[in-house]
C-alpha cells in the first residue's frame, strides 16, 4: 500500500472483509488522507478513535511526524494487528536503509531455504547463521542478519519467544596458549 510517497505495510486477519479491501490502497485517492495531508499540521496531536488495524492511524502518524498521534481500539484482536501495522511501519523509527537490509536479509535467507520465510523456524534460522560463519562472513555482517531474523519473527510474525532463541553470533575466542595453527583453538 502506499501512503503519501511511502510504501507502508499492513496486516490483517485474512477473512476480514475491511483488511482485504485495503490491499491496493493508495492514500492519494482517499479523501481523508488528502484532508489530512491538508489541514493537519506536522505537529499535531491526534486521536484516532475506533483504529481498527490501522489505515488511518498510519497516515495520521506519517504526516504528524513531530506530534502525537493517540490510537483507540476496544477489539483485541484488531488491537494486536494495529501494534503490529505500527511495528511494520514505524519499524522504531529506523531508517529506510535499515528497513531494505532487513528485508534483503530475510529474502536471501529464505532463497537459501528455498521456501517462504513464515515457513521457516528458529532451527532453520540456526542452520543458515552456521552456513553464514562457514562461509568466512564477517561478523557485523552475520549480527546484522541476526537482527532481521529477530525483527521478521519477533514483530512482523508476532513470535515473542525470539529474541531469545535467536542469538546474536560472537567471535570465536582463542584458548589460552593455543597458536592459530592449532586445530582446536576457538571455543
Amino acid at each position: 500500500m502506499t501512503i503519501g510517497d511511502r510504501q507502508a505495510w499492513l496486516a490483517g486477519a485474512p477473512g476480514d472483509p475491511f483488511w482485504q479491501a485495503q490491499k491496493g490502497f493508495d492514500s492519494r485517492h482517499f479523501p481523508m488522507a488528502r484532508c489530512i495531508g491538508r489541514y493537519l499540521p506536522e505537529d499535531a496531536i491526534t486521536l484516532d478513535v475506533g483504529a481498527n488495524i490501522g489505515l488511518v492511524t498510519l497516515v495520521l502518524v506519517m504526516r504528524c511526524s513531530a506530534g502525537h498521534v493517540f490510537a483507540v481500539e476496544p477489539v483485541p484482536e484488531n488491537v494486536r494487528y494495529l501494534r503490529r501495522n505500527l511495528a511494520l511501519d514505524e519499524i522504531g523509527n529506523l531508517s529506510p536503509a535499515t528497513q531494505r537490509s532487513y528485508l534483503h536479509a530475510v529474502a536471501k535467507f529464505s532463497r537459501y531455504c528455498g521456501r517462504s520465510p513464515d515457513r521457516l523456524g528458529f532451527d532453520e534460522v540456526r542452520a543458515y547463521q552456521l552456513h553464514l560463519i562457514g562461509e568466512k562472513r564477517s561478523w557485523p555482517p552475520v549480527d546484522q542478519t541476526v537482527c532481521a531474523w529477530r525483527f521478521f519473527f519477533g514483530v512482523t510474525l508476532g513470535r515473542t519467544d525470539a529474541v531469545g532463541r535467536i542469538v546474536m553470533a560472537r567471535e570465536p575466542q582463542r584458548l589460552p596458549g593455543c597458536r592459530r595453527d592449532c586445530p582446536n583453538f576457538c571455543v
